[in-house]
């Protein structure tokens, strides 16, 4: 789930980000501290494109990838792992309204959030950014574009309920992302058999 999956998903973000002229711009120590920090984070975010709520099942559409399904997560990790996560991931269906799009510039969004990785240990710690005014800048050029998009689209009202929803489960992925690692993943049995994508994005290296 996390060599095969997880890796390949974390693999797509940095590609998409790479494409971005405002994090291409970012000098390359502040690239890496984004990508390091948030994209475990990311991934269970973008978990919500390709997530069924019929089915419990994921899947990237327009590929060839396996399909994943909750039994699949329950026997990797656990049925409270799998309970957390997949209420994150449906909260975060329900909060974008289902709309590709909007999750897509709320991915933009959570990239630049410097310092908003969960990090509890002396070895986890967030470098600082060397050039935190740019990366605030840039987040706030998507934060301005998913605004305008919503608000066009639904409403004020329902605009302000669509970014205090995507606030909150911003949080919670977050969350699922720090107790995955921690509880599951940061184990030497688990640790000696990630790629090395997934031993730095879950703070490993």
């Amino acid at each position: 789930m996390v060599n095969f999956p997880t890796n390949i998903q974390a693999t797509r973000l940095i590609t998409y980000f790479k494409l971005i002229p405002e994090f291409f711009l970012l000098n390359e120590n502040d690239k890496l501290i984004l990508i390091k920090y948030n994209t475990f984070t990311l991934a269970i975010i973008r978990a919500a494109l390709n997530y069924n709520l019929l089915t419990d099942t994921y899947h990237e559409p327009n590929t060839d990838d396996c399909v994943f399904s909750g039994k699949d997560i329950i026997q990797c990790f656990s049925l409270h792992q799998y309970e957390q996560s997949t209420r994150c991931v449906r909260n975060l269906v329900n909060a974008s309204l289902n709309d590709r799009f909007l999750l897509q510039i709320f991915l933009i969004i959570i990239l630049f959030s410097k310092g908003s990785a969960i990090c509890t240990d002396i070895d986890e710690m967030e470098p600082i950014a060397q050039n935190i005014l740019s990366i605030y800048q840039a987040q706030n050029i998507f934060i301005d574009l998913l605004w305008k998009y919503c608000e066009n689209k639904f409403g004020y009202f329902k605009t302000i309920e669509i970014c205090l929803k995507l606030t909150i489960s911003s949080i919670d992925a977050h969350l699922q992302a720090y107790h995955t690692r921690r509880n599951y993943v940061k184990v030497d049995s688990v640790a000696d058999q990630l790629t090395p994508l997934m031993k730095s994005v879950m703070l490993i290296i």
